[in-house]
């Protein structure tokens, strides 16, 4: 077993650190609207795709996560999972007073599980979609590319740091106006820590000054000020990282506030998106189930109450033309 174990783990490490392509910093605009013809040949392949090849970068594991293609995700739950449930519920019928098989395990598990692992594959990338798309027009961010496809924690820790001002200048036309401006103004994103004014007072007023005109130029959108506010921010906060390196534990870069805030936004989205998917996995079954449920009953009774009525009919007939 040990040596099944050590001949894995050399394998696995490789697969972890596998190299990943990154797009340039700059280059911040989503790919364009793809044709029909592009958009079926995507989803032939994405279903009939067994390649682990789509990484994910994990800062926080120092690893590289592969995400299942939908294909495999598709093999796997239908035919892996639903199949084999299904062919055990035909096996396990019970019969009936008439002989036949009672197949209503069958058909609750058809319901059950389709609806479940339907959702599972499919629903939380519309549901993530739909909230993303809300929260695009309520925060004033950019989360989704021009196919409404939810940007990644990496996309953003990559393209939405802004290393100069015209960097700034590119996000202020991709359509994160109001994000910046929320951002610069919160101490969270764009701030100096209190250690800064006791330990280095003059850089801390000089900071303090080029935050409140970076500040004022992005609520007056003037352009000009804006870049040359930022710039000099960020020179001014790289020489001194410079001078003392520990700084950056405590005093966060400037040009990654944007990033930072996008990121944060980006949370409440997947665990609201994550809460509605297991909502309607775990409540929606049910819920159908029982209106189903309901639904035959109502269809029994109602079966039940003509036969009754036809019985009475056909006796009081022949009492009719026995009396006669």
């Amino acid at each position: 077993m040990m040596s099944i174990i050590n001949n894995i783990y050399p394998l696995a490490h490789r697969y972890l650190t596998f190299d990943q392509e990154t797009r340039p910093t700059s280059n911040i605009k989503s790919d364009s609207h793809s044709s029909s013809s592009a958009w079926v040949k995507k989803a032939k392949k994405n279903l009939t795709s067994f390649d682990f090849s789509d990484f994910t970068h994990s800062k926080h594991l120092k690893s590289r996560i592969s995400t299942p293609p939908l294909g495999a995700l598709v093999f796997m739950m239908y035919l892996g999972l639903l199949v084999p449930r299904a062919k055990r519920a035909i096996e396990r019928a019970p019969l009936k007073a008439d002989g036949q098989k009672d197949h209503r395990e069958f058909w609750d598990v058809m319901r059950r599980d389709l609806w479940g692992i339907t959702f599972y594959i499919f629903g939380f990338k519309a549901i993530n979609q739909g909230l993303a798309a809300w929260m695009e027009k309520r925060h004033g961010v950019k989360l989704t590319n021009s196919q409404k496809q939810v940007h990644s924690f990496s996309h953003h820790d990559i393209n939405a740091r802004l290393y100069s001002g015209a960097d700034l200048q590119q996000h202020l036309q991709y359509g994160n106006r109001k994000a910046l401006k929320q951002a610069a103004n919160h101490n969270g994103y764009l701030g100096l820590p209190q250690w800064l004014q006791k330990t280095h007072p003059i850089t801390f007023e000089k900071a303090k000054k080029l935050i409140i005109s970076l500040r004022s130029a992005l609520n007056q959108e003037n352009h000009i000020e804006i870049q040359k506010s930022y710039d000099t921010l960020n020179e001014l906060q790289q020489r001194f990282f410079k001078q003392v390196p520990n700084a950056t534990k405590h005093w966060k870069p400037c040009n990654e506030f944007l990033s930072r805030y996008i990121q944060h936004k980006l949370v409440p989205l997947h665990a609201a998106s994550f809460a509605m998917l297991f909502g309607f996995i775990g409540y929606g079954p049910v819920l159908f189930n029982t209106l189903w449920a309901k639904r035959q009953s109502n269809r029994t009774e109602t079966s039940s109450q003509t036969t009754r009525l036809l019985n009475t009919q056909k006796v009081s007939q022949k009492f009719v033309h026995f009396t006669a």
